[in-house]
């Protein structure tokens, strides 16, 4: 009769402790799974981050461009027209070497940059804003989803209850509040 209570108290000594393994090796798997959403969270916040940055130095540099060329371009259009504005033909000829060092300037910003203009760069600043916009989008939807992904593991059962032992908390949404998170305005 012993060797029967015992080999049953053996049996669900046996059981209890496959139960407790399986338990643990849950609450470790579901802790990993957690830690790596939640560094995949912090990774997507970073590249969200660095896309913003990229933006505001992006646009800042080609905007102080643009810009800069258009007011070379408009400060040397208007010399050349304050030139033969009213001129007669005997003044044309007088100030001839102005209108050469005039154009020298104009040819050397063309030889600079041979395949812009000012229209040229402006739409070539459109169409940064649009990328860094676009990029900006979509990593602000790549965090959101990770951070979707991460608080349904903070709140869904049973992973819920392996969250709250090992303290992860659920993460907010992407929120714009820094001056790099701003539109960059000139």
């Amino acid at each position: 009769m012993f060797t029967i209570l015992f080999s049953k108290g053996v049996l669900v000594f046996g059981v209890l402790v496959v139960i407790v393994l399986i338990f643990l090796a849950y609450v470790i798997k579901t802790a990993n799974a957690l830690k790596a959403a939640e560094n995949k969270v912090r990774e997507l916040d970073s590249d969200v981050d660095i896309a913003l940055a990229k933006r505001y130095d992006l646009l800042t540099k080609q905007y102080a461009i643009v810009k800069s060329y258009m007011s070379y371009e408009s400060e040397n259009l208007i010399t050349s027209i304050k030139l033969r504005k009213g001129m007669t033909p005997d003044e044309k000829t007088g100030v001839e070497t102005l209108m050469k060092n005039a154009s020298d300037q104009i040819n050397a910003v063309v030889e600079a940059y041979p395949e812009l203009t000012a229209g040229k760069n402006i739409e070539v600043l459109q169409n940064s804003c649009t990328n860094a916009e676009e990029h900006i989008q979509a990593a602000r939807r790549l965090y959101n989803a990770g951070v979707t992904n991460y608080n349904n593991l903070c709140s869904q059962f049973p992973s819920s209850v392996v969250a709250d032992i090992t303290g992860h908390n659920m993460v907010e949404y992407f929120k714009t509040d820094s001056d790099k998170r701003s539109d960059v305005i000139f």
